[in-house]
């Protein structure tokens, strides 16, 4: 029973994503469609003839567009369904969102290495590079872990506690809460 109600669960799932992902898609192909129709509307504007008259009629056919694929980034899927006006992110926004995850994997390298120095300059970099970025609570995080690993047991802690005041109820607080509890001193 459970084997079957489990199979059920995700066919529903698969359903869901494809069905999602087809209509995010349309809209978009919509959008792009009508921008594009408006910028071929305004590029055949009638001409004048030598005469100073306009002719009659001109007509422009909207530029011809294949269906576009089934595969839609999740936040251009989620975007597209909650916002009639959403668009999918910019492709400078994904590389910016590049460009900051390498900066936080390079940190958890570091860290993975036992260099929490060189975490700490990493993190550093980031949040100059990205003082509004989209990760920055991954980079707060990062933090609490580098100044553990490098021995500034005060300075983590506090971190800690800054981060738990601002995101009480994120997946890793327990983890983060435990980081705290064994660097906080005894009282």
């Amino acid at each position: 029973m459970a084997d079957r109600s489990s199979t059920l669960l995700f066919g529903f799932v698969v359903v869901g994503a494809v069905t999602l992902a087809f209509f995010a898609g349309r809209r978009s192909a919509q959008l792009e469609m009508r921008r594009d129709a408006g910028a071929a509307a305004s590029e055949a504007l009638p001409a004048t003839s030598a005469s100073g008259a306009a002719p009659a009629t001109q007509r422009v056919a909207p530029p011809s567009r294949a269906e576009p694929a089934l595969t839609v980034s999740a936040a251009a899927a989620i975007g597209a369904l909650g916002d009639p006006a959403a668009r999918p992110p910019s492709p400078e926004a994904g590389a910016r969102l590049d460009k900051e995850t390498s900066t936080l994997l390079a940190v958890r390298q570091a860290l993975d290495a036992n260099d929490g120095a060189k975490a700490l300059a990493l993190l550093d970099k980031h949040d100059k590079d990205f003082p509004d970025g989209i990760l920055a609570p991954d980079a707060r995080m990062l933090r609490v872990e580098a100044l553990a690993a490098a021995g500034k047991s005060a300075d983590a802690v506090a971190a800690a506690d800054a981060f738990l005041a601002d995101f009480p109820h994120h997946p890793e607080a327990a983890r983060i809460r435990g980081i705290r509890d064994r660097l906080k001193p005894a009282r």
